[in-house]
């Protein structure tokens, strides 16, 4: 499977389920699910791994998806063939690079990662 898109959400797996057990074993970091400017925050943090952890693995699996050779080389391709194809992925690809961009400064400025981008600018292609 090489899907063209991926979109990636901090929608956190839950051991437990139950929000009343993630509370009582201070699992829970925060009650909303969003910031006041509409980014989706980081909701839960383990013991073995940190809210920060799983905001900054975001980044990392985009990145490791979308600057792999084989979806660089299917990229070029579809650009050689058709000047429309180009002009959309290069777009696509400004954006997906502000995107992360957006995603380095909220967790610079914050010290946190628990606001990410919007999931309308995680749906970038290349």
């Amino acid at each position: 499977m090489n899907p063209e898109t991926l979109q990636v959400s901090l929608a956190s797996r839950t051991r437990h389920g139950d929000v009343r057990v993630l509370r009582q074993n201070n699992f829970l970091t925060v009650d909303s699910l969003v910031d006041e400017t509409g980014y989706q925050k980081c909701t839960v943090s383990y013991p073995e791994i940190s809210a920060d952890e799983i905001f900054k693995a975001v980044e990392i699996f985009y990145r490791r998806y979308y600057f792999r050779p084989k979806y660089i080389w299917k990229s070029l391709k579809k650009m050689a063939t058709s000047r429309e194809e180009a002009k959309r992925l290069l777009g696509e690809g400004v954006q997906f690079i502000g995107s992360m961009r957006k995603r380095r400064k909220i967790e610079n400025d914050t010290g946190t990662g628990r606001a990410a981008s919007r999931s309308t600018e995680t749906t970038a292609q290349i």
